[in-house]
């Protein structure tokens, strides 16, 4: 009984007589692949699973992503609607619009145009010169 045993085998005493037995080292550590496993799992699960930290993530980016946009589209409705108030009343606005896009002027008016010219002093508007 006080001799040292050497790893994986015991000594059994039965009936005055020692027989060497063989223990399989795998059944003492069996627990820690399982734990391993376990452990594996939960990382996983945590970092890339449905509800996992990443995908979290990634939604709080595109959240805030969309609550800009949100942000932009209001302040462009709110630019739109003052237009179509402004077009509604008549006046100002659609006189602003006119003049800017169409270049129309008031009866009475006198309109200048100003034409860009090229390096010799020949009009680069077709429309001016007449070819």
């Amino acid at each position: 009984m006080g001799r040292a045993q050497s790893f994986g085998q015991t000594r059994i005493r039965s009936r005055g007589t020692t027989r060497p037995r063989r223990v399989l080292p795998t059944r003492r550590f069996l627990w820690l692949p399982v734990a391993a496993a376990v452990a594996g799992l939960v990382v996983y699960t945590f970092l890339f699973g449905d509800t996992g930290y990443l995908r979290e993530r990634a939604m709080k980016r595109e959240l805030a992503a969309l609550d800009q946009e949100i942000e932009l589209l209001r302040k462009q409705g709110e630019e739109l609607r003052t237009v179509a108030g402004g077009l509604r009343e008549g006046g100002i606005e659609i006189e602003r619009i006119g003049r800017e896009r169409l270049g129309m002027v008031r009866p009475g008016e006198v309109s200048y145009r100003l034409v860009p010219m090229d390096k010799d002093g020949w009009s680069l508007d077709r429309r001016a010169t007449g070819r």
